[in-house]
């Protein structure tokens, strides 16, 4: 685990994997429980630790590291270049 992983909080694992099915930063406040510029500042330090700008970098990050699950493997986010390349991020769910 790297210095920038361990430093996330579990409400941060959160945070991601719930940006990334889809939900905006209000509809991820909602299902946590907690305001919606709290969960701006989280994935913004989260972008900051992983010295990255924007949700597709922030997506593409975390599938690198394996924080989102292999649920991403499967997501229609994540699509297949034409010829066959290894996957990149096209926009984030909510974007």
């Amino acid at each position: 685990m790297s210095a920038s992983e361990s430093q996330l909080k579990e409400t941060d694992f959160k945070i991601l994997e719930l940006l990334y099915s889809g939900l905006s930063n209000a509809g991820v406040a909602r299902q946590l429980g907690i305001g919606h510029r709290t969960v701006q500042r989280r994935v913004g330090n989260i972008m900051s630790q992983f010295q990255v700008r924007g949700r597709v970098a922030l997506g593409a990050k975390a599938q690198e590291l394996g924080l989102l699950g292999s649920f991403c493997e499967s997501s229609s986010v994540w699509r297949t270049k034409g010829n066959g390349a290894s996957s990149q991020p096209t926009a984030w769910p909510g974007e």
